[in-house]
């Protein structure tokens, strides 16, 4: 909804406010420890997310990927991820 409502709502009926519950609208990260996803992970595999998250296909074929927001890669974020950073003004889009 935030997505329709930042590429098109200047074009369609403007809508005055919009309530979310529990929403990732910063995005989402889960922290370095290799237990975010509740399970023990060894540490490779957690390097190994943090190098793809930002890849071109793992942000085509993912939803959550647009959403991630890993604090220790701002630059890759800013450049590579692709909903997140225009939704928040970080970077323009193309209308």
């Amino acid at each position: 909804m935030r997505s329709y409502i930042e590429y098109y709502n200047h074009k369609a009926a403007p809508m005055k406010r919009l309530i979310t519950l529990s929403s990732p609208l910063g995005g989402y990260f889960c922290g370095v420890e290799s237990t975010c996803v509740g399970i023990n992970l060894p540490d490779f595999v957690t390097d190994m997310m943090a190098n793809i998250a930002y890849s071109d296909f793992i942000q085509h074929i993912l939803g959550p990927a647009s959403y991630w927001r890993d604090p220790y890669q701002l630059d890759n974020y800013e450049e590579n991820c692709k909903i997140l950073p225009e939704l928040d003004n970080i970077r323009d889009y193309d209308e």
